[in-house]
Order: structure tokens, then C-alpha cells, then sequence
């Protein structure tokens, strides 16, 4: 049963993950943003926007507080929940497929086309 449709990206979406919580849920897509929801109303709770590129993974830190978006414009980006962009991983040469963080929130891996 499909309890909530969320709409609102302007292109397709190509990930997703739920808060620790379970109280939130993380979006990716391919109009460059990632967006965070709140699974109770399916209202947007924040737009996470600077990617120049379309946005292929996002992810939750372990603790909730913190998401980490990888992107084809050869970057990751760290984010509050409430949109603010904390830190741009910026030292690869290609697309960025894949972050997440470590099991204990400390420190983020990534993944790149660049063979890195």
C-alpha cells in the first residue's frame, strides 16, 4: 500500500534514505538537489541546493543531524538538516557515485568515476 507520494523534483529521482529516526526521508535527483521530507505530512522540510550536476546518492550520518550528498559535478557536499551546506568535497577529478558516512558519524567516504 502506498501510503505518501512525494512530489516536488524536476526530474527523476535516483535515491533515497530514511533519517535514523525514521522520521524524515532523504531524496536525491537528477535536478541537482536533494530534498529532505517529513514522512508524517510529505511536506518538504528543506531543499538542499548547490550541486551543479545532477545529484546520484545522499545519505543520513548516523546521528540524524547531518546528510551527505555525491554528485556528477565531481563534488560531495555535508548538510545540516536544515539546508545549510557545511563543507564541499571538492578533490576529485570525476563524478562523485557514492558518500556515506562512517558507522560512528566522524568521517565520510566517497566514490568517484575518477577511480578513487
Amino acid at each position: 500500500e502506498c501510503l505518501r507520494i512525494l512530489s516536488g523534483h524536476a526530474d527523476a529521482v535516483v535515491d533515497v534514505d530514511f533519517a535514523p529516526s525514521g522520521s524524515t526521508v532523504l531524496t536525491a535527483s537528477k535536478d541537482r538537489s536533494a530534498r529532505l521530507w517529513t514522512v508524517e505530512t510529505g511536506d518538504v522540510a528543506a531543499k538542499l541546493e548547490g550541486h551543479t550536476a545532477p545529484v546520484v546518492r545522499a545519505a543520513f550520518a548516523p546521528s540524524g543531524a547531518q546528510v551527505v550528498t555525491a554528485s556528477q559535478d565531481h563534488t560531495a557536499r555535508v548538510w545540516m538538516i536544515d539546508g545549510t551546506c557545511t563543507q564541499v568535497l571538492d578533490k576529485h577529478l570525476g563524478a562523485v557515485v557514492n558518500a556515506c558516512f562512517s558507522p560512528d558519524g566522524s568521517r565520510i567516504i566517497t566514490a568517484s568515476t575518477d577511480c578513487s
